[in-house]
């Protein structure tokens, strides 16, 4: 991951339009796409707890790190609609 985001910086052009997650879920479906046309036997799983304590944060983190300041707090009012609806959505759906 590490790698990939180390040659992404060294193309400014594109490092200035696209976010840094939207390079590694591209090179995720890069290699899944390889590693299934390669042919090879093995059975390639990915575990929803390895999926969710160790692929998502840094994706999330990235994202919200470098998320302009301006665009965050111009649409704050947006934002904190709909965190306190998904807040209070998911307690009622979850708590059942």
């Amino acid at each position: 991951m590490r790698l990939s985001l180390s040659v992404f910086h060294l193309f400014k052009p594109i490092s200035n339009v696209l976010p840094d997650s939207s390079l590694l879920i591209a090179v995720g479906l890069l290699l899944g796409l390889i590693l299934k046309e390669s042919g090879a036997h093995i059975a390639y799983t990915l575990d929803s707890h390895v999926f969710f304590l160790y692929l998502l944060p840094p994706i999330i983190f990235d994202a919200g790190y470098f998320m302009p300041n301006r665009a965050l707090f111009e649409n704050f009012d947006s934002v904190l609609l709909f965190a306190v609806v998904g807040t209070i959505w998911n307690c009622i759906a979850i708590g059942n």
